[in-house]
């Protein structure tokens, strides 16, 4: 006793795909619904729901959707539900109808679409098609951050009524602009996390000029029969200044002439902070704008490696 054959009805693959998002790494997020309807054709009348329900020939409840041979990730086939429909010949005919739904736009091409057909789940040697992203959500917001300036916000530099510079700087309030991205991904992000630890962008990116940018990348696992996911976090810090270390070029020494002297006050006794100095080493005139040096603490690399769409796109 049991299935001797199911048939998928000519009519009976009524799936429908509705477009829901925009482009997530490169790939739509689709909404689908729909039903299959199979005749299912058993040899005794004793053969019921419980017999067709555990039928190897037909879809397995609960696994991935498949159509022609690719697997939609995310989109499962639901709870059968038979209904006798009569004798056959010598067989007794059912119908079978099973729900589909879920969101993909994931999909995997399996090894055997044929036998995948029956199954309906992706079974072992599916090749993995590079439709990583599944889902992205975004946010963003400001971060307050300090760092000192030599001069305010009118151009007037930290200098007292003799052009003597103040011990205490300028303090700004700068902002930090935090871009938020989290994605389902389907490969391990643990390389990409060792990558760009400690990355700015090499490259222009989102409408942003190089070396403004700073990423930071997260992620936590989930394994499921079916496959493992990754749901990855990533951090992308936008500073207008960069993030490299900038230093004003001072010391408490300074050259004069050939030689490399300590500085004094203008009553000959040794300064008690270092005083700035030109790039030949001289020391400034008082009340000259520092020269700033630039030391590289970050490490360029390709932001559009990471395949985020630009936060002006979303």
């Amino acid at each position: 006793m049991g299935v001797v054959k199911a048939d998928l009805r000519e009519d009976g693959r009524e799936i429908d795909f509705e477009r829901i998002g925009r482009w997530a790494n490169g790939k739509q997020i689709f909404a689908v619904s729909g039903r299959l309807v199979y005749d299912v054709y058993v040899d005794s009348p004793l053969d019921g729901p419980a017999t067709i329900a555990t039928s190897p020939v037909l879809p397995r409840q609960g696994s991935w959707y498949v159509e022609n041979g690719l697997v939609y990730v995310g989109v499962r086939v639901g709870k059968i539900s038979p209904r006798f429909v009569g004798p056959d010949g010598k067989l007794f005919l059912w119908r079978a109808t099973f729900p589909v739904e879920g969101r993909t736009s994931k999909t995997i091409r399996a090894a055997d679409s044929s036998s995948d057909e029956e199954a309906g789940g992706a079974e072992e040697g599916a090749e993995t098609t590079t439709d990583d992203a599944v889902l992205l959500t975004f946010s963003a917001s400001i971060a307050t951050e300090d760092y000192s300036l030599p001069a305010d916000l009118d151009g007037r530099f930290n200098v007292n009524s003799l052009g003597e510079w103040f011990a205490d700087p300028i303090i700004y309030k700068s902002g930090v602009l935090e871009l938020r991205y989290r994605r389902e991904e389907f490969s391990n992000p643990l390389a990409k996390i060792c990558d760009f630890h400690n990355a700015t962008n090499s490259d222009a990116w989102g409408g942003f000029a190089p070396g403004t940018l700073k990423a930071e990348i997260t992620y936590s696992a989930e394994t499921r029969a079916e496959s493992t996911s990754f749901d990855v976090d990533y951090k992308i810090s936008w500073r207008p200044r960069g993030w490299n270390d900038v230093k004003a070029n001072a010391g408490l020494y300074a050259k004069s002439g050939e030689r490399v002297v300590r500085a004094t006050n203008a009553d000959g006794s040794p300064t008690e902070s270092p005083v700035l100095l030109a790039a030949d080493g001289t020391r400034l005139p008082t009340g000259s704008e520092p020269l700033w040096l630039t030391f590289r603490t970050t490490t360029p690399k390709p932001f559009a490696a990471l395949g985020l769409p630009s936060p002006f796109e979303i």
